[in-house]
């Protein structure tokens, strides 16, 4: 049975519900850096029979963006994010926000890959999960809606909610793979107290950043 676990990345990523972007939640997680015990000892100015001329200065290195499960490097592939952690175990996700109609962001989409097939039953098995997480409020007993293009909806259940937002899982076959690769958007059904909210996910760029997995 495929993991139904939350990757690394996933939980990682989990508390920007809210953000426009991966990339700028991670910023906002960065803890601050002191390098204050990496500045060399200040002397006091020797006197000088006259001034001497000014020294470049050179830029100060940039640091990395950091969270609590180590350094991350993204991205940009077409309409998706390609996030990886840097520290070993590397571990990679593509990831998509969606919109609400009246704006704002709605649910976040990231798929991972498998490293290995994983087998349920006989003829049957996943090559990669899908996390859609999505704000609390929804209305959990009918799941979301999902369907490639014009494909026909399937509703997928909940599986866990926390105080960030509530998950839904998704296991991709190669069929299901093949599907968005070939097809435009993915849409995403969820309800709400005042009725369904349709969400688009763009597939520009999946084939890219799924193959980079």
């Amino acid at each position: 049975m495929y993991d139904k676990t939350l990757s690394i990345v996933s939980i990682m990523l989990i508390v920007a519900m809210t953000s426009v972007s991966a990339e700028e939640s991670l910023l906002q997680q960065a803890p601050a850096i002191d390098l204050s015990d990496l500045a060399p000892p200040v002397e006091e100015p020797k006197p000088a029979p006259a001034p001497a001329a000014p020294r470049a200065t050179a830029p100060a290195a940039s640091s990395p963006v950091t969270s609590g499960s180590g350094d991350v490097a993204t991205e940009k592939i077409g309409a998706w994010e390609k996030v990886c952690t840097t520290a070993s175990p590397i571990e990679c996700l593509m990831i998509q926000t969606g919109d609400a109609p009246e704006g704002g962001t709605a649910l976040m989409f990231q798929l991972r890959k498998f490293d290995q097939p994983e087998v349920v039953g006989e003829g049957q098995s996943f090559v990669a999960v899908a996390d859609i997480i999505m704000p609390l409020g929804v209305v959990l007993i009918r799941g979301v809606g999902f369907e490639i293009d014009a494909s026909g909806e399937n509703r997928l259940p909940f599986q866990v909610c926390t105080n960030q937002g509530c998950v839904v899982q998704l296991p991709f076959n190669d069929q299901l793979v093949a599907a968005a690769k070939a097809g435009n958007n993915i849409k995403i059904t969820m309800d709400s107290p005042k009725g369904p909210v349709p969400i688009s996910i763009s597939l520009s760029g999946f084939t890219k950043a799924y193959n980079s997995l």
